[in-house]
C-alpha cells in the first residue's frame, strides 16, 4: 500500500504545491465562513484570535505535509532499482541497436555503460576485438521515470545514441546495414533480427525514445 501511494506522488509531483495553495485558499473561505465576516466587529485581539492564528496554523500544518510527502516520495524514488533502455539509431533514423531494461548502478554512468552495452550487444569484430562506434555528439538523455510493472517498481532511465556511420560487421557476419540487434529484458545475449523480420527495418518501440 505504501509503494502505491508513493508511487502516485512521484506521478502527480508537481500538482503537489498546487494542491496546498488550494488547500490554504480553501482554509481561508473556511475561517471567513465559520467568522460570519463580521469584519466591522474585528479589533486587534480578535483578529488574532478568530483570523490570523487558524490561518497560519492551519497553512503551516498543511505545507508541512506537502512538503514530507514530497521529500518521502524523493527518497523512495531514489531507493528503487534504476534500469536503463538503449537504443542506437543510424543517421537515417532505423534503429540497428535496441536494448531493454539493463541493469544501471548509478545515473552518473548512463552515457558509458550505454556504449558498454551496445558494444555487447554486438559482438566482437572479425578480428576478434571490440568493436567500437562512431558517435554524434548529440546523444538524448531522457527525463527518468518510475515504472510500476506487476507489484515492483524502478527508476526508467533512456538514452539514445545517433551512429555517424555503421560499424563493421561482426565475428558471426551480422551486420547492421541488414538488420539490428534487440537485447530483451533478461535476456543473456543480444539477438539479430534480419531486415525482412523487421518491419520496414524500424522496431516498433522507437517512439520510446
Amino acid at each position: 500500500m505504501r509503494n502505491i501511494v508513493l508511487y502516485h506522488i512521484t506521478k502527480q509531483r508537481k500538482l503537489l504545491p498546487l494542491i496546498a495553495i488550494l488547500l490554504t485558499l480553501g482554509t481561508i473561505v473556511w475561517v471567513v465562513i465559520s467568522n460570519q465576516c463580521d469584519f466591522g466587529e474585528m479589533n486587534q485581539d480578535n483578529w488574532w484570535i478568530k483570523w490570523f492564528d487558524p490561518v497560519i496554523g492551519l497553512s503551516t500544518f498543511i505545507v508541512a505535509i506537502v512538503i514530507w510527502l514530497m521529500n518521502t516520495a524523493k527518497y523512495w524514488e531514489d531507493s528503487l532499482d534504476k534500469k536503463l533502455s538503449v537504443v542506437y539509431k543510424e543517421s537515417g533514423g532505423r534503429t540497428v541497436i535496441q536494448i531493454e531494461n539493463a541493469f544501471l548502478a548509478h545515473e552518473g554512468d548512463i552515457r558509458q555503460w550505454g556504449q558498454t552495452l551496445g558494444r555487447q550487444a554486438v559482438g566482437k569484430g572479425k578480428d576478434g576485438r571490440d568493436i567500437y562506434f562512431d558517435i554524434n555528439s548529440n546523444i538524448v538523455l531522457e527525463k527518468p521515470v518510475v515504472v510500476k510493472n506487476n507489484s515492483t517498481y524502478f527508476k526508467h532511465y533512456s538514452v539514445l545514441f545517433m551512429l555517424t556511420k555503421l560499424p563493421p560487421e561482426n565475428i558471426d557476419g551480422e551486420n547492421l546495414e541488414k538488420g539490428m540487434f534487440l537485447w530483451d529484458e533478461g535476456g543473456t545475449k543480444a539477438r539479430f533480427i534480419p531486415n525482412e523480420n523487421n518491419e520496414n527495418g524500424q522496431n516498433t518501440t522507437d517512439n520510446q525514445l
